[in-house]
C-alpha cells in the first residue's frame, strides 16, 4: 500500500464524524479521576416489567444500588471496583394461584 493511500485513508478517518467515541453520561468508564484521586459513585435504578399478555401475568420489580469506586493510578489509566446491591420481586400465576417470590443480595463485583 503506498504512502499517498495510507495517508488519504488516515484523513478519511479522521473527517468522518463518529459517535463511537463517546461515553455515555451513566456509564463507569466515564469516571476520570486524577493521579492519586477517589471517585466514589451511588446510583439507584429501579426496573419495572408489569405488562406481561400471557395468562401467567407475571409482574418483575428489580431495585438496583450500583455502588462504584475508582482510583486514578495516573491521568490516563484508572481502576474500577463496583458492588450492586439488589432486590427482586417477581409475582406471577400459575395453575389459578398467584405466587410471589423474590431475593435480595449482593450482586456480581466488576473490576476493571
Amino acid at each position: 500500500m503506498s504512502l499517498k493511500r495510507l495517508f488519504g485513508i488516515g484523513v478519511l478517518i479522521l473527517i468522518v464524524p463518529t459517535s463511537a467515541l463517546a461515553v455515555a453520561i451513566n456509564s463507569d468508564v466515564g469516571l476520570t479521576p486524577f493521579k492519586g484521586q477517589w471517585i466514589y459513585r451511588s446510583q439507584l435504578r429501579y426496573t419495572k416489567k408489569a405488562d406481561d399478555p400471557s395468562p401467567q401475568d407475571r409482574k418483575l420489580e428489580v431495585f438496583s444500588m450500583p455502588q462504584t469506586l475508582v482510583y486514578g493510578f495516573t491521568e490516563k489509566a484508572s481502576a474500577i471496583l463496583t458492588i450492586p446491591f439488589l432486590s427482586k420481586e417477581l409475582d406471577s400465576t400459575v395453575d389459578g394461584a398467584r405466587i410471589s417470590r423474590g431475593d435480595a443480595g449482593v450482586g456480581d463485583l466488576l473490576v476493571l
